[in-house]
C-alpha cells in the first residue's frame, strides 16, 4: 500500500545503500518512491541529494527545487539545495541558494557559505564580500574572520591562489 510510512522506509533504504557507496542503487530505489509521492518534500530532497552524489545535475536540481516548492520555509531543504550546487560546482546557484537559507535562518555560517560560493564564481570579485565578512561582529567568530581574510587575500593574488587556500584550509582542519 502507498503510505507515507512506506515512503519513509524506502527513503531510509535508499540512504543506506548510498552510504554504503552505492548511490546508483539508492537512486534506483528512490526514483519510484519520488514518483509515487510527488508531494513529499523529504523524499524529493533525499532523491536530489542522491542524484547530486551521482553528478546528475539537472535531475538533482529539479528534485531539490521541488522540495523547496513543497516546503519553502524549511531551511534543511534549502541548505541541501545549496550544498548540492556547491558539490556540483554551480557556484552562482550555490550563492543564491545560501543567500535564501540565510534569509530563512539568519545563521552566519550560511552567510559565509554564500561568500565562499561567490569566491567560486569569481575570486577577485569576492574580495570585498570577504573583507566585509571579516569585519568584527558578534555573529562572526575569530576563525570565520580569519578564513574570510584568507579568501580575500587569495582573491587578490596573481598566482598561487589555490595553493595558499589549500594551506589555510588544511590549517583549519
Amino acid at each position: 500500500p502507498k503510505t507515507p510510512a512506506l515512503a519513509k522506509t524506502m527513503a531510509a533504504y535508499a540512504a543506506e545503500r548510498t552510504k554504503r557507496d552505492d548511490p546508483e542503487g539508492g537512486a534506483k530505489l528512490l526514483a519510484p518512491v519520488a514518483e509515487a509521492f510527488p508531494r513529499d518534500a523529504a523524499v524529493a530532497a533525499d532523491y536530489g541529494n542522491i542524484l547530486t552524489r551521482l553528478g546528475r545535475k539537472d535531475e538533482a536540481e529539479a528534485a531539490l527545487d521541488r522540495a523547496i516548492l513543497l516546503a519553502p520555509q524549511d531551511a534543511r531543504y534549502a541548505r541541501t539545495r545549496a550544498m548540492s550546487a556547491m558539490l556540483l560546482r554551480d557556484f552562482a546557484r550555490a550563492q543564491s541558494a545560501f543567500d535564501a537559507v540565510f534569509r530563512l535562518r539568519r545563521d552566519p555560517q550560511d552567510r559565509f557559505a554564500s561568500c565562499a560560493a561567490a569566491y567560486g564564481v569569481n575570486p577577485a570579485a569576492s574580495v570585498s564580500i570577504m573583507r566585509d565578512l571579516a569585519l568584527p561582529s558578534p555573529s562572526v567568530t575569530a576563525e570565520e574572520a580569519d578564513l574570510a581574510n584568507a579568501f580575500a587575500q587569495a582573491g587578490t593574488a596573481e598566482d598561487g591562489v589555490g595553493n595558499r587556500m589549500q594551506q589555510r584550509i588544511r590549517i583549519r582542519m
